[in-house]
């Protein structure tokens, strides 16, 4: 009798077990079916933080705790929307908790909290302790934060920054950065050039010099620089965002597609990389990933217009003429007295040889703005193909007067 029960235990244990299995399973199939996995609503979450649209942040990332609730980054991001909704009490618990996991990760934002209820000791001792640590901002980021205004003045603020927090290269690039915000980029350029040949040879010195080339336009030398500094240190992710950058001004479109995918892998929620390996794949001519990736992003900023026409003009690009201009009419229905919207219709529709409709756009187009040569060869060619052959001709000698240079071809074939 003994060993029969415990044979059912055994077999009423087997059978939970792979009820379990079946719930987990079935669970993780309903999330991946609607979409909403624990990274989805972290992303929702930022991209609101971003719109200033907190309340609807919080939500998303406690959704997105209720599915993973060890995630720092999750903690963290729903604790700046607590913090910037003036929730206090939620927002300390948060960071409180994303120090028990990662101590020190939450410190500056810790002090933040005590800085908003007026507890100058918290705040101080906080700072103490993100200033000692491996995640302390630069010096400059900390003292122009709005939260510790109140405390620019006390002697405990004069006395936290008697202490050489920094080392000698990061007082160095503060210096840099100094000259670099009031667009003196030759003397951050000096003293970077210095500090290498003083014998400071740091990733992030050969960063920021990077950073500088980049900001002047001399791409080979930031790209050079840049791929020295993730030489030294692969995970210094900031790095392959400004070679990317680097690599779409110098038209190395794969190389920045391949950057830009490298920060992504690490960072989702960096949703400009979306926007920037979007043109680089455009300049790869690969327009089903840009389009990819602008959709990506339309899906948590849904109203930027200037991404919705880029949209609608890499659909264009590759022939999806349709789509461009579902694009291109959301454009319109949000500013109807656009130039650049009617031509970008105008020329879609002129593809699509509803030239009727092309005809209107263009020309409402060269009302706004009658300068575009482009426009008015588009025009040409919608008119040429309706049978009015003169007005067209005379558009194309406007094209051609306007600087565009693929008018001529017109003339030749057509009004000679």
């Amino acid at each position: 009798m003994v060993v029969d029960h415990f044979a059912k235990w055994k077999d009423l244990r087997i059978e939970m077990k792979k009820l379990c299995i079946i719930l987990i399973t079935g669970l993780s199939v309903l999330n991946s079916l609607t979409g909403q996995t624990a990274d989805e609503y972290y992303l929702k979450g930022v991209a609101y933080i971003e719109q200033d649209s907190n309340r609807l942040a919080a939500d998303n990332l406690t959704r997105a705790l209720e599915l993973n609730q060890s995630d720092v980054k999750i903690l963290l991001k729903r604790g700046e929307a607590y913090y910037c909704l003036n929730e206090r009490n939620r927002a300390i618990a948060d960071f409180q908790a994303a120090n028990e996991i990662i101590p020190g990760a939450a410190d500056i934002w810790l002090a933040r909290c005590f800085a908003q209820n007026g507890d100058d000791k918290n705040v101080l001792s906080y700072l103490e302790k993100h200033l000692a640590s491996a995640y302390r901002l630069p010096e400059t980021q900390i003292k122009r934060d709005p939260a510790f205004d109140g405390l620019q003045l006390t002697d405990e603020w004069y006395t936290l920054w008697q202490k050489e927090w920094y080392t000698p290269e990061e007082v160095m690039m503060r210096e840099a950065e100094y000259y670099m915000d009031r667009d003196r980029p030759d003397e951050a350029l000096k003293l970077v050039e210095s500090a290498l040949t003083g014998g400071m040879t740091g990733p992030a010195l050969f960063c920021l010099r990077g950073r500088i080339n980049l900001v002047q336009g001399y791409y080979a030398p930031a790209i050079s620089d840049l791929t020295s500094a993730i030489n030294q240190d692969k995970s210094h992710v900031d790095c392959y965002q400004y070679r990317g950058q680097a690599n779409l001004g110098a038209g190395r479109y794969k190389d920045a597609a391949d950057d830009f995918t490298r920060v992504l892998r690490d960072q989702p929620e960096y949703f400009e990389g979306y926007l920037k390996r979007a043109e680089a794949y455009a300049g790869m001519e690969s327009y089903d990933l840009a389009v990819q990736d602008m959709l990506h992003y339309l899906k948590y900023f849904g109203s930027d217009q200037t991404a919705i026409y880029r949209c609608g003009e890499y659909c264009f690009m590759k022939g999806d003429y349709l789509n461009a201009l579902k694009y291109f009419n959301m454009n319109m229905q949000a500013d109807g007295d656009n130039a650049l919207y009617y031509k970008a219709r105008g020329k879609t529709y002129t593809m699509t040889r509803t030239y009727r409709y092309a005809i209107y756009d263009l020309t409402m187009s060269l009302d706004l703005d009658p300068s575009d040569g482009e426009t008015w060869m588009y025009l040409g060619i919608a008119r040429l193909e309706t049978g009015d052959r003169a007005a067209a001709c005379s558009d194309f000698q406007k094209a051609l007067r306007a600087g565009e240079t693929r008018a001529l071809r017109y003339i030749i074939d057509h009004c000679q």
